[in-house]
């Protein structure tokens, strides 16, 4: 990258959901099991706030890219869109973690729901990155 292609932001890294993954695959569901569960969820929803803060306000990375590449506006768009529905989908998760929490019968079903989640989240993150690499590797010629 050269020093006007602006830095990408990712609302969180493939190390924090690798942990919220190795979290949910824990053979041992205890108490602590939803605690930290429910954590890590709560973090997830303080990283992405923090996320579009960062590219979607005014000089983020959002208004660069579509300044320096407009042709990937409906990209960004979709990213924006994105994000209310990752938002929804992360305070929907936390409060079925809280509704299920101590049922040992219900570990299962939360896990289920989380691991999805970190799914999309990675899907989300690919999408960011194919916007990039459009923006700036094919559209300007980035190094």
């Amino acid at each position: 990258m050269n020093a006007s292609t602006p830095e990408m932001k990712t609302p969180m890294s493939g190390a924090e959901l690798d942990r919220i993954d190795a979290h949910l695959a824990l053979a041992e569901r205890t108490a602590v099991w939803w605690v930290g569960l429910a954590q890590e969820l709560d973090q997830l929803d303080d990283q992405l706030a923090v996320h579009r803060a960062d590219v979607e306000g005014p000089g983020g990375f959002h208004s660069q890219v579509l300044s320096d590449a407009p042709r990937v506006a409906p990209a960004v768009a979709q990213l924006e869109i994105e994000h209310d529905r990752l938002g929804s989908l992360i305070r929907e998760a936390r409060q079925r973690v809280g509704e299920l929490s101590g049922d040992p019968d219900a570990t299962d079903e939360a896990a289920a729901l989380v691991s999805g989640l970190t799914q999309r989240l990675r899907a989300h993150q690919g999408l960011a990155d194919d916007v990039f690499h459009q923006a700036y590797r094919i559209d300007i010629g980035g190094e």
